[in-house]
């Protein structure tokens, strides 16, 4: 994947992933694999997305809920490389190398 302009800071994030994650060391694989969100969060996304259905959602809160969105892109990505290298080390709980 090209760097673009109009990139999103997710797609950037996984461009720098993309080439790095072969060497993610196991350590930092296992803290990105073991990551949980806060359920709070999720909560909070879910009254932002629903006043955003109901059209009473100010540019503030809509601001909010992309960056929660985008975060937890973010995080996703993460623990893909992370499941990745453990899966390439044979770490990964529950599956074989």
């Amino acid at each position: 994947m090209a760097y673009d302009q109009g990139m999103q800071p997710s797609s950037i994030w996984e461009q720098f992933l993309e080439a790095d994650s072969k060497q993610m060391p196991l350590e930092v694989a296992r803290f990105f694999d073991a990551m949980q969100a806060d359920p709070q969060i999720a909560d909070r996304f879910q009254e932002l997305a629903d006043q955003n259905s109901a059209g009473s959602l100010s540019e503030r809160d809509l601001a909010e809920m992309w960056q929660i969105a985008t975060s937890s892109q973010l995080l996703s990505i993460l623990k893909l490389r992370a499941r990745q290298a453990l899966r390439r080390s044979g770490n990964l709980s529950g599956e074989t190398p």
